[in-house]
């Protein structure tokens, strides 16, 4: 949504941003009505500031509204809320950065799985490369890291393009 939104759900304030071409979300599981109709109203504003600078491109701002989806998301109550990676050519590791939220009313322990394949063949070390345990106490959003090497791992260039998938699985007990 461009620039500026409003957005409500059955009636009552959710939030809203001001600031251009950047996904947000917002919780909003206490205020649907399972099993009902839900009525969610977004309202949309790209009238120009005043105190915008005059070197801003006015052709960026003359447009506005929903230019991308818009998804009403159902999450697990204990879910990953976003990942990082943070790659150190130097020592041959890779960092992910995550944060794991749990909404329940009840601290749960959950166990963090990081794999990588490439794009082209399996890493050497194929399988499960990094594996942590913790608890993540009621209404908690966690910041986690998790470390691994990735010695033989190739280096991206417009001449060899070679990817890598990260996946990270988070278990709650035996769910997935």
């Amino acid at each position: 949504m461009y620039p500026n939104a409003w957005i409500w759900v059955n009636g009552r304030f959710v939030g809203s941003r001001y600031c251009d071409l950047t996904g947000f979300s917002y919780e909003v599981t206490g205020l649907l009505r399972f099993g009902e109709e839900n009525t969610i109203v977004m309202s949309l504003d790209n009238r120009t500031k005043a105190t915008r600078s005059k070197r801003v491109d006015d052709s960026r701002i003359r447009w506005g509204g929903i230019w991308r989806s818009v998804e009403l998301e159902a999450l697990s109550p204990v879910y990953i809320d976003d990942v990082f990676v943070v790659p150190d050519i130097d020592t041959a590791t890779a960092e992910v950065r995550l944060t794991v939220v749990n909404s329940l009313p009840q601290d749960r322990q959950v166990t963090l799985q990081v794999t990588v394949e490439s794009s082209q063949e399996l890493l050497s070390r194929a399988g499960v490369l990094a594996e942590r345990q913790t608890i993540v106490s009621a209404g908690e959003r966690k910041e986690l890291s998790l470390r691994f090497g990735m010695a033989d791992a190739r280096l991206w260039t417009p001449e060899s393009p070679f990817l890598y998938t990260l996946q990270v699985a988070l278990r709650v007990g035996s769910v997935l």
